[in-house]
């Protein structure tokens, strides 16, 4: 197992390395048990950003092969183990749009996620995309009658009986 320091490579602790995934997954579990446990008091559950999407993300050849390998394991975990969640909505703008609102991160940076995110969202279930160029007031009539309309398929609202 390997880090950075200065650009250099420099070998890391293994056991800290395991003793970090173990706390990353961990944490990621315990979230999962809230999420469960809300949605069975009947509650809509709500992450900003879901782990699948912030770590299993696929980046490129080239980057994964610079992945620890805690990394690799801990992307392996989320893809076979980690529940999906039911669906998403990936509010979508151009890099230069999201710069614009934030200034954080480079333009080429912020592009390079938004691809992963619609490359992630092709083999997801349920990826709803949103224009996020739109007024704040669009997206949320936008994701509320997608969401109204999910929830009543999911319920069997409106279909025709056989």
């Amino acid at each position: 197992l390997h880090h950075r320091t200065n650009g250099k490579r420099k070998q890391a602790n293994p056991i800290w390395a395991a003793i970090r995934l173990l706390n990353r997954l961990a944490e990621e579990w315990y979230r999962q048990y809230l999420s469960w446990k809300i949605r069975r008091s009947g509650q809509i559950v709500v992450y900003d950003r879901h782990f699948k999407f912030d770590f299993e993300m696929e980046q490129g050849r080239a980057n994964a092969e610079k992945l620890r390998t805690t990394d690799k394991i801990h992307r392996y975990c989320l893809a076979k183990f980690y529940p999906q969640p039911d669906v998403v909505f990936y509010l979508d703008a151009p890099a230069e749009v999201l710069f614009a609102r934030k200034g954080e991160a480079t333009v080429e940076y912020l592009e390079t996620r938004r691809q992963a995110f619609l490359r992630q969202g092709k083999i997801t279930r349920n990826f709803i995309r949103v224009d996020a160029t739109q007024t704040a007031d669009e997206v949320y009539q936008e994701v509320v009658a997608h969401l109204t309309k999910f929830y009543q398929h999911k319920r069997g609202i409106g279909r025709a009986s056989a």
